[in-house]
């Protein structure tokens, strides 16, 4: 459990930041998205197949301008994350390529993080996602101040001109045999003036000793937005072990 404990004290703290920078750093390119795939990605030597979710699209490095956006993600995490995969709303990707969409509202990311990425965490899913959510809980008020003192700071001089208020983690998380699920809101002004507020659901479980992170968002349009996500993320996980061999 110390090397569990050791990697979830480096993983949680940065796990907003891929949203706030993704929800404004996205670039204009003319490429099709890559549906219906189940991309293989390298953890440490280990090969593991995630799930994208239906209709969702792939971000694809061999293209030149998902790299650019692939790059800019990686780059929020520096050295405490490796991003895995990103994905968007087929539609609103499509829209967002041709120059009739600005911004992404429902897209996601698979993350791991770097820090103990060569060892295996020796216990069983379940008690993994049982110590993930109690971690969570007991640092929910040292992220809060965290992420009020240099967060903010941070997305803002990523992104010139918008405003980032009102970034928590929501109360509620919860796990089952498969995952810890987390919650996320973020008000976000953009460069353009307008305003949105974004949703996340995170989940996390693990696979062949591995910690493996999907997170999904969605435009906030009511409490409904985050019920809809966490359906969505517990399937999506359940799909994940399937095609990963539930190992």
């Amino acid at each position: 459990m110390k090397v569990l404990q050791s990697d979830l004290n480096r993983h949680i703290k940065p796990v907003l930041l891929l949203l706030f920078v993704t929800v404004l750093l996205m670039p204009f390119g003319p490429q099709p998205g890559l549906a219906g795939e189940t991309p293989r990605v390298d953890i440490a030597g280990k090969q593991v197949a995630l799930y994208i979710p239906d209709g969702f699209c792939l971000m694809d490095k061999k293209n030149p301008v998902d790299l650019l956006f692939l790059q800019a993600v990686q780059g929020v995490f520096k050295r405490s994350h490796k991003l895995l995969a990103a994905f968007a709303d087929c539609g609103e990707q499509k829209a967002w390529r041709s120059g009739r969409r600005p911004y992404l509202d429902s897209f996601g990311q698979y993350i791991t993080p770097l820090s103990g990425m060569n060892q295996n965490i020796g216990v069983s899913r379940p008690i993994m996602a049982a110590a993930v959510c109690k971690q969570m809980e007991r640092m929910s008020g040292t992220l809060k101040k965290q992420i009020s003192k240099d967060v903010k700071k941070r997305m803002e001089k990523q992104v010139e001109g918008a405003k980032f208020t009102d970034m928590k983690l929501l109360k509620g998380n919860h796990s089952d045999e498969n995952a810890c699920y987390f919650s996320s809101r973020q008000n976000i002004r953009t460069p353009t003036g307008s305003s949105k507020t974004i949703a996340g659901v995170s989940a996390i479980t693990l696979i062949g000793g591995k910690i493996v992170q999907i997170n999904l968002y969605d435009r906030y349009k009511n409490d409904e937005t985050f019920a809809s996500l966490f359906r969505d993320q517990r399937h999506n996980i359940t799909s994940l072990l399937a095609v990963a061999g539930n190992k």
